[in-house]
């Protein structure tokens, strides 16, 4: 098997210039000459697929602290990592911006209220030299106490307007791929692909290299299944290449694999795989399992393998 990164990994954007932001979103973060100018700390809030965590990439200097909230968020995690990190000399420059060390805090909205409270002291008592910037889905999940200490940059779209622009960005950005790739696709069924999936831009990618790869649009197609997560389930791939696979598209980020573990495999297997009806309840106890133990596992990338692996035994068995 040939393990190939997806289109969300590959054509992530390196740079600034290759991001898709709302004008708002450029006003708050770019002064006058289009470089990034940060004063604070920054919540980047808003539905998945929308650019959070590729700007966060971009913000985030190599030598940064990352803590993954949904998975290290108890109150002795930040106590230990977050309080080392910061009373630790940058001596190579290499985790800061200016004079700021930054921490980066991914999945925010899942830590505990007791994280938050505990944080928003510790943020008041490193103001002077350090600086947090946090992405997260759901902001109802924060306090107003928490939320008061960043800045607020919410990705989802405000009204017509702001969904509009972001239409033309996507439909503009997805013509270079399929010119680069070769797709045959008519505008009018690009359009449709970002309308049903808008906001979310990674499930129009992964509609996109579905299309690349079979030659043609189907049902799953315009649902944006991954289809190549379940051919590696159904073509019981080796565990070399599920890690491999894992690593390459998503790194320690797998929620998104593992929620497409749940439900659209059911309607998956539902839509093209009818002779495996039967597995489902099966399957989805196993995952149930596997979702639960997200924010307590030390390594969620041996976590989404393991739960890959015990898929494609419940499938295979």
């Amino acid at each position: 098997m040939v393990v190939n990164k997806l289109y969300w990994s590959k054509y992530r954007p390196k740079n600034i210039e290759g991001m898709i932001l709302l004008p708002r979103i450029q006003k708050e973060l770019l002064n006058n000459d289009g470089d990034l100018e940060l004063n604070g700390n920054y919540l980047l809030i808003g539905p998945p697929g929308t650019g959070k965590t590729s700007l966060s990439k971009i913000i985030v200097p190599e030598g940064a602290l990352t803590v993954n909230a949904s998975y290290n968020s108890s109150v002795e995690d930040l106590k230990s990592d977050v309080t080392e990190f910061c009373n630790t000399a940058d001596i190579f420059g290499s985790s800061s911006i200016g004079k700021h060390k930054i921490v980066y805090l991914d999945e925010f909205d899942g830590v505990s209220r007791q994280y938050q409270e505990t944080l928003r002291g510790f943020i008041e008592n490193v103001e002077n030299h350090v600086r947090f910037i946090a992405t997260g889905n759901n902001i109802s999940k924060l306090s107003d106490a928490i939320k008061s200490r960043f800045t607020i940059i919410d990705f989802e779209p405000k009204n017509e307007k702001e969904i509009n622009y972001l239409k033309e960005q996507y439909l503009e950005r997805c013509n270079l791929i399929c010119e680069k790739n070769d797709i045959k696709i008519s505008e009018a069924q690009l359009k449709n692909i970002i309308n049903v999936n808008f906001p979310d831009l990674r499930s129009v990618f992964n509609a996109l290299q579905r299309i690349e790869k079979i030659g043609t649009i189907t049902d799953d197609v315009n649902k944006s299944v991954n289809v190549d997560l379940y051919d590696i389930i159904f073509k019981k791939e080796s565990t070399e290449n599920i890690y491999n696979w894992i690593i390459s598209n998503f790194g320690d980020n797998i929620e998104y694999v593992l929620k497409l573990c749940g439900r659209p495999l059911i309607e998956y297997i539902l839509d093209n795989k009818k002779d495996y009806i039967s597995k489902i309840p099966k399957l989805l106890k196993e995952v149930n399992t596997y979702q639960n133990q997200l924010s307590t596992t030390p390594d969620p990338v041996v976590l989404m393998v393991t739960c890959i692996f015990d898929i494609i035994n419940i499938i295979h068995k």
